[in-house]
């Protein structure tokens, strides 16, 4: 099996599958990573599946179309034919050899003359192209490669054929063109036509369809409103049962419940009862031990309290100024540091004329003192 594939793009810009000439649009992908490709003709049933970018199984099913006999691949000739005759005084491709053959057999008669006059020289091999073509078209996508190979001669003289090759090609496209045209113009008449019938026909099927759903809706919903009704009926006839059987079970039993009650409630009273006896007696047993407890520690604080000492210390620091002066001195001769000297010779004067003999000290005003009292009960 031939397993060689190329990859192409779709006219919507889907990545599709080329293989042998037919076009392939994904379709699933597998569980296990495979991917299922079936061919772009809808009504083709070809599938083919890859894994890791290999065909791993091809349907053996034949095509039921032939892609050479698309319109799409009939515009993609119709370019190259164009390609070709724009290069004619290059080259022309073997791919139109029938169009070039014709042209030729048209002017047999002056072909031998004018080949006389030709200079032939060995032949040769001129540079090959090679281009590839993509068409994309309502269902078919084509890719078409196109290998050229020119083989001639050198020569001197230019034939008079060559231009009526050329108009010939010319004519035939024109005609080609015109017949493409007329076809194509044909079809899409005709495609137009049946197109309006389908719409037509699709409208019609349609409007019959919500017609017929309209009158079984119609029908399902009367039957159903009647399934209903019939379903509350017994539903009600059957709670109607069940509460008047209900209701004579309670009566039946009402007594019973309630001397039930009655002896219940009064067994409860009694336990709530010696339940909270046994509580105060549990908190007035509680309350006399904390009482007792509390007065020992009170009576053990009064005895150590009176047994401690009375202590008392004191730490006091004091910044001081002092003047002192021995002797007898004139005011000029005093010591110049000392800036309130005049002040403290003005007091001492003052005092010495009363009498009074004492010190007197100038003491600043931050002093700190720093105390501590311990006590001791009598």
């Amino acid at each position: 099996m031939d397993t060689k594939f190329t990859w192409s793009i779709t006219q919507k810009g889907e990545k599709a599958l080329l293989y042998k000439n037919y076009l392939y649009r994904l379709r699933r992908e597998n569980k296990n990573g495979s991917l299922v490709y079936v061919c772009t003709n809808k009504s083709c049933p070809r599938v083919i599946t890859l894994k890791n970018d290999a065909i791993i199984q091809c349907d053996v099913t034949r095509h039921n179309h032939d892609p050479r006999l698309t319109d799409d691949v009939q515009n993609v000739f119709t370019g190259l034919k164009r390609r070709v005759i724009t290069d004619v005084d290059k080259s022309i491709g073997k791919i139109y050899e029938e169009e070039y053959t014709s042209a030729h057999t048209t002017s047999s008669t002056g072909r031998s003359s004018s080949t006389n006059n030709l200079r032939q020289k060995k032949s040769q091999n001129i540079s090959e192209w090679k281009e590839t073509h993509f068409l994309h078209g309502k269902s078919h996508d084509i890719v078409t490669d196109v290998l050229q190979e020119v083989h001639g001669c050198i020569n001197s003289s230019v034939s008079e054929n060559i231009d009526i090759r050329i108009s010939r090609l010319h004519q035939i496209d024109t005609e080609t063109d015109a017949i493409f045209r007329k076809r194509l113009a044909a079809i899409a008449s005709k495609q137009k036509v049946t197109i309006d019938q389908l719409v037509i026909k699709r409208q019609e099927i349609i409007e019959e369809i919500i017609k017929d759903g309209r009158d079984q809706i119609d029908q399902s919903e009367g039957r159903f409103q009647q399934i209903i009704e019939d379903f509350i009926t017994e539903l009600e006839v059957e709670m109607s049962k069940y509460l008047d059987e209900l209701q004579r079970h309670m009566e039946k039993n009402k007594d019973k419940v309630l001397v039930s009650s009655h002896n219940s409630i009064a067994y409860l009273e009694a336990k709530v009862q010696k339940a909270k006896t046994k509580l105060f007696q549990v908190i007035e047993t509680a309350s006399a031990s904390k009482r007792k407890e509390i007065f020992d520690e009170a009576s053990k604080y009064l005895s150590e309290r009176t047994s401690q000492l009375l202590g008392f210390e004191q730490y006091r620091k004091f910044n001081m100024e002092m003047y002192s002066t021995v002797g007898t001195k004139e005011e000029e001769q005093g010591c110049e540091n000392i800036t309130e000297r005049k002040k403290f010779r003005k007091l001492i004067r003052d005092n010495k004329s009363h009498g009074q003999m004492k010190r007197t000290v100038y003491v600043d005003s931050g002093i700190h003192v720093a105390k501590e009292n311990h006590k001791r009960a009598e």
